[in-house]
């Protein structure tokens, strides 16, 4: 959905191994670190989880708060148009990074 709305539907996808991901993430919080910066979640702690298939069961969750079914590629292609423009600053991003005083 991601390369249709990028359009380039036909780009070969790449699957990274947990692995490669949780070093990738060593690095990023090592930056994080040396910047003073804090993350919300421990990254590296939970990159099995975030390499994972990863779904919940309506029963448990939307049916219990009362969430409706919503066109999903619709959603996903309106996040990946507004990414882009982002990218192409055609639109500003709104920083939610507080810094240290």
């Amino acid at each position: 959905m991601f390369h249709k709305y990028m359009g380039v539907p036909d780009k070969k996808i790449i699957t990274l191994p947990t692995f490669l991901f949780k070093f990738g993430l060593i690095g990023m919080r090592k930056k994080q670190k040396k910047h003073g910066v804090e993350g919300g979640v421990h990254m590296v702690k939970f990159s099995k989880l975030q390499c994972s298939k990863q779904y919940i069961d309506k029963s448990l969750g939307c049916e219990f708060l009362g969430v409706t079914d919503d066109d999903i590629d619709a959603a996903i292609g309106e996040s990946v148009s507004l990414s882009c423009e982002i990218l192409d600053k055609k639109l500003e991003l709104v920083a939610m990074m507080i810094t240290p005083e």
